[in-house]
């Protein structure tokens, strides 16, 4: 006979143990366990397994933090001096007369 077939539930005595838990090792019938990622887990360890990534906090170091903002500050720098070279060159290559009609050459008026 194996060994699990001798075991009872560690929460109910009177049944018989349906499976051992990885975790902790204790025996438990079919009520006390769940199945969590291809594991059957008891109730005390699937708590433990489901709080354990919430309290693992990532942080990122001072340095890696400087790094980004100051790329991000660079760029946002490329960015506005693209800008800026893209709209001297529009304007050195505009006619003043299409920017604005103000700025436009005044017509010599030749009357006879």
């Amino acid at each position: 006979m194996s060994p699990l077939a001798l075991e009872r539930c560690l929460n109910h005595p009177s049944r018989e143990a349906a499976c051992r838990c990885p975790s902790c090792g204790n025996f438990f019938c079919r009520e006390c366990v769940v199945l969590f990622e291809s594991r059957l887990l008891c109730a005390a360890c699937l708590a433990a397994q489901c709080a354990a990534p919430a309290l693992l906090v990532r942080r990122r170091s001072p340095a890696a933090a400087s790094a980004l903002a100051l790329a991000g500050l660079l760029l946002a720098w490329w960015l506005f001096y693209l800008a800026g070279w893209a709209l001297i060159q529009w304007s050195e290559h505009t006619p003043a007369a299409a920017l604005s009609p103000a700025l436009a050459p005044p017509r010599s008026s030749t009357r006879s």
